[in-house]
């Protein structure tokens, strides 16, 4: 098994640099409120550090470029492309798991047995004179030189498409491809290139265990813990290698995590490439604040958090299908469409030295009413407003009250997400599935040809529902339509 990992150099950078050159080759940062969430690597040769903030680094780079962050959609749409870009380019027997916006894991394992694009010898040279070698040593096998020339040539096809770099990795396993891909950045790839397990060994026991892909904070603290080590610097591979048992492990992560962790300190991870969805079946949209005092500041962050998803969910999963909309422009459908909304919130506590209790609910859910799909009636800034006042305003006053009772008012963080997509447009609302009927079928009990047709016009404008077979008024059927909602 062969696997690179594919990481993305100072992406949202990158995708500035993309639409405009002229931000190439200088101090340039991307500004998320006023931290820098990214910045390029001109201006780290300068000191301005990753998630510094903005006042320190014109201190340190008087001469910093940056742009406002906060809006997504731009990085969103290159990731999207970049993802179908390489899910055709590798075909469906490659898989490819994207993690967030700008890195992938890819098993190229049977893409050496399928027809490949042919480089010309100058690639093929540039291909290995940027590659760098973990034991330089150790000769190349033939298989090894397959998989380098693969790996630059899909970091050429990327930049050739898209005008990005990325850094790669390349080895037997997700662990150690993550690992070595971060040796040499940016713009390069590495290769893990031992011939033996002491050779490996050799290689890890050096590393902080932050550095190894599945060793994050809270499984390096809880280590760190159990080792009597105050500063995780010193936590290395080899340190936690040789002091814990797989006993030890299994004692303190449960079986399953245990013997993970146990093997992954000797360099051994049977993760397996998951292939990822061209459409995510999740999408979220969050905002952070310091000033949410109240439910009122609370619905208000709600409210634009909202409005930002509904555009998403338009802009990545509606599509014009051709035909006519009741406004006379082209209609736009969902393909795939989100059955249940979900409000979740961080908060802060305001009793010193203490952490909100951990049965504070954090989110809460609820079904997505056939509103939110009316995309030809309804503005964006309407469907996010009625999905507010459904169901969002309530789940979230809720939450508040919730953090409220037990010492935690202060809400930093909201986030709205859409969850468990389904495949298939979304039904219609009640009212559209009875007035795209020509005629309106009402049913009279008197048999009097007088009566019917005096019922008939007296009853000309009525909608039946589909579902119960009641007679509605116009202006009950959102109301009636919720009610079977909720039912359901």
């Amino acid at each position: 098994m062969t696997i690179i990992s594919i990481d993305f150099d100072a992406f949202y950078v990158s995708c500035h640099r993309s639409i405009d050159p002229s931000l190439r080759g200088i101090p340039f940062a991307v500004q998320q409120k006023h931290i820098l969430c990214t910045v390029s690597y001109e201006a780290r040769a300068r000191g301005v550090k990753k998630l510094g903030s903005l006042s320190e680094a014109r201190k340190i780079c008087p001469e910093i470029q940056t742009v406002n962050g906060e809006d997504l959609t731009l990085y969103r749409a290159i990731s999207r492309n970049v993802f179908a870009f390489l899910s055709d380019y590798l075909g469906t027997d490659t898989p490819i798991q994207k993690l967030g916006l700008d890195e992938y894991f890819i098993d190229i394992t049977r893409v050496a047995a399928q027809p490949r694009e042919q480089c010309d010898k100058q690639a093929q040279s540039q291909s290995h004179t940027q590659t760098h070698l973990v034991c330089a040593e150790n000769r190349l096998t033939d298989s090894e030189e397959i998989y380098v020339s693969i790996t630059a040539d899909i970091r050429r096809q990327i930049y050739t498409h898209f005008q990005l770099t990325c850094s790669a990795g390349i080895s037997n396993s997700v662990m150690l491809s993550k690992l070595v891909g971060n040796l040499h950045k940016p713009d390069n790839q590495t290769l893990l290139n031992v011939r033996s397990d002491a050779e490996l060994q050799a290689f890890l026991d050096p590393f902080p265990l932050r550095k190894l892909h599945g060793f994050g904070r809270v499984v390096v603290d809880r280590l760190a813990s159990l080792l009597g080590c105050e500063n995780e610097d010193d936590l290395t591979v080899h340190s936690a290698r040789t002091r814990l048992s797989l006993l030890d492990l299994e004692e303190e992560f449960g079986s399953r995590l245990g013997a993970r962790l146990y093997h992954n300190l000797r360099g051994i991870d049977e993760t397996v490439v998951k292939q990822s969805d061209i459409r995510p079946q999740q999408i979220s949209i969050e905002d952070s604040s310091g000033k949410i005092d109240s439910a009122a500041d609370a619905w208000a962050m709600l409210e634009s958090v909202t409005e930002r998803l509904v555009r998403r969910l338009d802009e990545e999963y509606a599509t014009v299908d051709g035909g006519s909309g009741s406004n006379g422009r082209s209609r736009s459908v969902f393909e795939l469409h989100p059955s249940r909304v979900r409000v979740s919130t961080r908060r802060t506590s305001t009793i010193p030295n203490t952490r909100v209790a951990a049965h504070v609910p954090e989110s809460l859910s609820s079904a997505v009413g056939v509103s939110l799909f009316d995309i030809d009636r309804y503005t964006i800034e309407e469907r996010a407003r009625r999905l507010c006042r459904e169901c969002l305003y309530s789940l979230t006053k809720k939450l508040y009250d919730a953090g409220v009772a037990h010492g935690a008012n202060k809400l930093r963080v909201i986030n709205v997400a859409f969850t468990d997509f389904v495949n298939g447009p979304p039904p219609a609302p009640i009212d559209k599935i009875i007035r795209s009927k020509k005629k309106t079928e009402v049913v009279h009990l008197s048999s009097s040809d007088d009566e019917s047709v005096e019922g008939s016009e007296q009853e000309e404008d009525a909608i039946i529902c589909p579902l119960c077979h009641a007679q509605l008024m116009s202006f009950t059927v959102e109301s009636h339509m919720r009610f079977h909602e909720l039912g359901d």
